[in-house]
Formats: C-alpha cells, sequence, structure tokens
C-alpha cells in the first residue's frame, strides 16, 4: 500500500485524491505510507490569504463592521474576527479624528514604550493624540500574570465634543434593551 500511496503523491495527487483511490484507508495509515513524502506544489497554501488578511484590518481600521468585512472579502465573519480582533474599532461612528486622545495605563515594571507602540499601531491614531502614560505602581506582594511580549496595559480613549456619539450611544442601548 506505501508503493501505491508514494507513486500516487509522486504523481501530484493531494491526500484525498489518495484515499479515494486504493479503497478506504484511515489518515493514520496514510500519515504511515506517505511519510517523508513531500506533498506536491500545488496543494500548498501557507500564506495563501495573506493578502485578505491585510485587507480586512485596512477595512476595520477605517471603521467596517465585521459583517461589511465579511461581505466585501467573501469570507466567513469568524475569520474577519480572529483577523481583527485585537484592533480597536475607533471613530467609526463618524467623530473627527482629532476629537480622539488615548492613555495607555500600565505597570511602572512593564515596557512602556512598547506597549505604546502596540496602541499606536493598534488605534491607527496619532503620536499627537496619545496623552502621557499613567504608570501603575508596582506591589510587590500581589502576584502578577500579565507580563512579557504580550502585556501592553490598558487603553483610555477620550472623545471631545461627544454630546452626539454620547445621544447615539444612548438610543442604541434603549434599542437593544427593548428587544427592537
Amino acid at each position: 500500500m506505501r508503493e501505491q500511496a508514494v507513486t500516487l503523491r509522486r504523481q501530484g495527487k493531494s491526500r484525498r485524491q489518495i484515499k479515494e483511490l486504493p479503497g478506504p484507508m484511515s489518515n493514520a495509515t496514510l500519515n504511515d505510507a506517505l511519510k517523508g513524502e513531500p506533498a506536491p506544489e500545488w496543494t500548498r497554501r501557507p500564506n495563501a490569504k495573506d493578502d485578505l488578511r491585510i485587507k480586512a484590518r485596512q477595512l476595520r481600521a477605517l471603521g467596517q463592521d465585521y459583517e461589511e468585512i465579511a461581505a466585501a472579502l467573501g469570507i466567513a465573519k469568524s475569520t474577519v474576527s480572529l483577523w481583527v480582533r485585537d484592533l480597536p474599532r475607533v471613530a467609526a461612528n463618524g467623530t473627527p479624528q482629532e476629537n480622539i486622545s488615548f492613555r495607555v495605563y500600565i505597570h511602572e515594571s512593564a515596557d512602556v514604550a512598547s506597549a505604546q507602540r502596540f496602541w499606536l499601531e493598534a488605534t491607527g491614531g496619532s503620536l499627537a493624540q496619545f496623552r502621557t502614560p499613567t504608570l501603575k505602581r508596582h506591589n510587590p506582594r500581589t502576584v502578577r500574570k500579565n507580563l512579557g511580549e504580550g502585556y501592553h496595559g490598558c487603553l483610555r480613549v477620550d472623545v471631545r465634543r461627544s454630546r452626539v456619539l454620547y445621544h447615539k450611544i444612548e438610543g442604541w442601548a434603549a434599542g437593544v434593551m427593548s428587544g427592537t
């Protein structure tokens, strides 16, 4: 069976095609038969959707929601979520960018500069929109679990002249709570 599987693989057949030809075969059996045999070039897709991921992140930065991005790119909403969920949605409601300011809250023992760079990129804001970071005092008795490269602190977003935005949010909340 190994010889037949290897021959089919060298003819450029995919795993699914190989499984169909000799009859029913488990994945484990096929894995054993094809051990050491490289997949045909046409079956490899290491970064096939990188361009879509980049476009999804660009659309999110422009304020589009998951459904709009999924429809525009022809991908699943769950895929959009995986690709863009780390990007905050700011200024999607028509608020001018210059009315938005940010402040990073982070532990003094963390890498403040790295956190600021992270939030600058994540928000798509400008350096002028960022206020001086607020450093949280280190308490040696507390066992912190938010450590390492993945820790970027918290981001506070302030919106000046936000009366209109506040009324929009109030309306959305009322609509959600009333079930309409």
